[in-house]
């Protein structure tokens, strides 16, 4: 739609999800569904950022910076509370249903009080009691929402190898560097939804076919010399050496040669490979610690290294392709497969 996707999201947090989730917190939710109000989340912030229907559920909300539905829809029913004892008649009824209530019954009372449990707050007969202004518990319950579903959701990354280029450190709210450092340009947008995707884990090479196919061969077919997975894709391949080089030597200039371990100095392929995809991943900032300028102009260059060798990798395997058919067509240069 022409927006960035930062932009779209935030349009998404404005408009759309307040309509969804209207009046959802002063009810009890089915676990059937508040599972379809997820995948309705999830899908829409998904296509946001052009990410396909297989990508891993941590990988959407690390690079949207976005809290699952349930997160949300848990902040505001316990942000609510204070309110209920502004009520002489609410307040008398809250007392009343924690006095004769027990824990899993179907009382909004009591699953509120187990989702004050799941945060680790206080009890909801203290709260209604007026002990904490409402901006003070506001910031105490995000504070403890954001750090347990931070927590949880980094916990997921970990164990999920087709993540294991990006950086999986989880902050609500902020998206990722691939989307934070891409202008309003539509083009910079559709380069960086390629990164995003090879981030994720989603773009497709013969090492993933194989993963899936097991009769599929791993071989590069555009060298015919090693496996084609992403460090040779990006860092390795001859055959896209000359669309590369020139990137990569823009690439390595950012980075200040005071830097003992710079890039120059005989990186692998599998660290430069990081470098390209993540520069915000522990392991490169733990050698090359950039600030925020030189990281969104490696950014820049990296985002445009990933969407050269994609085209150039799809204009190839077309004409190999095309070439084994015996049939010959004139280049499409500038179109590419998604």
């Amino acid at each position: 739609n022409g927006l960035t996707v930062i932009a779209s999201i935030h349009l998404y947090h404005t408009y759309r999800q307040p309509r969804l989730l209207h009046g959802l917190e002063a009810i009890l939710m089915n676990p059937a569904n508040l599972h379809r109000l997820e995948l309705n989340h999830r899908a829409m912030v998904r296509e946001i950022q052009g990410l396909p229907k297989r990508t891993a559920v941590p990988a959407i909300q690390i690079l949207s910076g976005v809290l699952p539905i349930e997160a949300i829809i848990d902040k505001r029913k316990v942000c609510m509370i204070p309110s209920l004892g502004e009520n002489p008649a609410l307040k008398q009824l809250v007392h009343r249903q924690v006095a004769v209530k027990v824990s899993k019954t179907s009382s909004w009372v009591s699953a509120t009080q187990d989702t004050l449990h799941k945060y680790k707050l206080p009890n909801i007969s203290y709260l209604i009691e007026g002990l904490f202004e409402k901006e003070e518990w506001k910031v105490e319950v995000e504070k403890a929402i954001h750090g347990h579903w931070k927590d949880q959701i980094e916990k997921t990354a970990e164990e999920m190898s087709t993540l294991r280029y990006l950086n999986k450190t989880f902050t609500p709210g902020v998206p990722h560097l691939v989307w934070t450092s891409t202008g309003s340009c539509p083009r910079e947008v559709r380069k960086a939804t390629f990164k995003a995707r090879m981030l994720a884990g989603t773009y497709i090479l013969q090492s993933n076919r194989a993963a899936f196919n097991q009769t599929q061969c791993v071989t590069c077919p555009l060298c015919k010399e090693g496996e084609e997975d992403m460090a040779h894709f990006l860092t390795v391949c001859p055959t896209l050496t000359t669309y590369r080089d020139p990137i990569m030597a823009r690439l390595q200039s950012i980075i200040p040669m005071t830097y003992q371990d710079h890039p120059l100095r005989g990186w692998s392929s599998e660290d430069l490979t990081q470098l390209i995809l993540d520069p915000t991943h522990p392991s490169i900032v733990a050698k090359v610690p950039l600030d925020k300028h030189l990281l969104f102009q490696a950014e820049k260059q990296s985002r445009l290294l990933c969407f050269v060798l994609h085209r150039a990798r799809m204009e190839k395997l077309n004409n190999i392709q095309n070439s084994s058919k015996g049939k010959h067509y004139p280049s499409s240069r500038g179109k590419s497969s998604t």
